[in-house]
């Protein structure tokens, strides 16, 4: 762990994809923060490289390092929340689920990991 955020404090999370095969849609990526009790305190959402760098674009063998800036809600109270990442089409709004090696749906998001906020 790093250093906790402090309710209305920024923080940055950095996602990398490695490019299997040429997307055909241009994906959406939402990264949120959530509390123990599963409410968001932070959310950023947007194609990958703010708009700059769509799934369109993406070639085969590529690896696509992405950062998304999240600002915790100044009322978020302290512990420690975990990070989830969900891709999905914004047009529909259909979420691609998290698959396994074997292509079994595993989950609708990502949980990354945690972050620790500070009273």
């Amino acid at each position: 762990g790093g250093e906790a955020i402090r309710p209305g404090g920024s923080f940055r999370v950095v996602l990398s994809w490695e490019v299997l095969k040429k997307p055909s849609l241009s994906y959406h990526v939402s990264v949120k923060a959530f509390d123990p009790a599963g409410k968001s305190w932070a959310q950023w959402d947007s194609p990958p490289g703010r708009s700059a760098y769509p799934t369109t674009s993406w070639s085969p063998g590529e690896w696509i390092y992405d950062t998304y800036e999240l600002t915790l809600d100044p009322g978020a109270p302290a512990g420690r929340y975990y990070l989830e990442v969900t891709v999905y089409d914004f047009e529909t709004l259909r979420i691609f689920p998290v698959l396994s090696p074997g292509g079994q749906v595993l989950a609708q998001h990502y949980v990354l990991g945690d972050v620790q906020v500070a009273p």
